[in-house]
């Protein structure tokens, strides 16, 4: 039998169906499984799976413990809790980056959001992910090309950070911050199609919230 960790990336519908019975057999079951071993952890390690689950395209242990550490959830708890999760297989670790199949971070998603945590670490994602490209901004070529590849391997995280500035207007200005950082990035590594679509639709909200508009 496969563990959770193993499982394809093909379920994140799954775990949306919370109540329907409209939903194939396969997908409760699924969903039973990650809840049973949900039931399993200890309360540091759910509440860590929680907050795992604003990470795209997975997280070295610096971003884990910037982002999800706190009073309710000091550093080495987190570490602690981190460790769990991979000894029960609901995280992968490939000696860089920790992980989570699509299946398992909506499961977290739901926990973030009925915790009611989901815009207090969603914003502190985006404010490490942002201090991070401000750290490698600069000319073309970066004179740090670990810095570089730091930020093509936060890609994914970058542009969930982008996205939840977009999904929510008071944050529309640090979207536009984080971008213009980011117009170098994107425009040495061939990305300039990119860079103008988050800069336009960004622009492009600002503008309609102009009390002139």
């Amino acid at each position: 039998m496969k563990t959770l960790a193993e499982r394809p990336d093909d379920q994140l519908p799954v775990l949306s169906m919370t109540g329907s019975r409209s939903a194939p057999t396969r997908h409760h079951t699924l969903r039973a499984a990650v809840e049973y071993s949900y039931g399993l952890c200890s309360e540091p390690a759910r509440l860590l799976w929680s907050r795992l689950s604003v990470f795209t395209g997975g997280a070295t242990l610096e971003s884990v413990l910037d982002v999800c550490a706190d009073d309710a959830l000091p550093r080495h708890e987190v570490e602690n809790a981190l460790t769990e999760l991979v000894d029960k297989s609901i995280v992968a670790f490939d000696a860089t980056r920790y992980q989570m199949l699509v299946s398992i971070r909506a499961f977290g998603r739901e926990r973030l959001l009925a915790l009611g945590e989901d815009m207090v670490v969603r914003s502190a994602h985006r404010d490490h992910f942002a201090a991070m490209a401000g750290d490698s901004a600069g000319d073309w070529p970066p004179a740090n090309w670990r810095r570089l590849r730091r930020l093509v391997s936060e890609h994914a995280n970058l542009r969930a950070a982008l996205e939840f500035c977009l999904s929510q207007r008071s944050e529309v200005a640090a979207g536009l911050r984080l971008a213009s950082v980011l117009w170098t990035f994107w425009n040495g590594c061939g990305l300039s199609r990119e860079g103008r679509h988050w800069l336009g639709e960004l622009l492009a909200l600002s503008e309609s919230r102009a009390p002139n508009a």
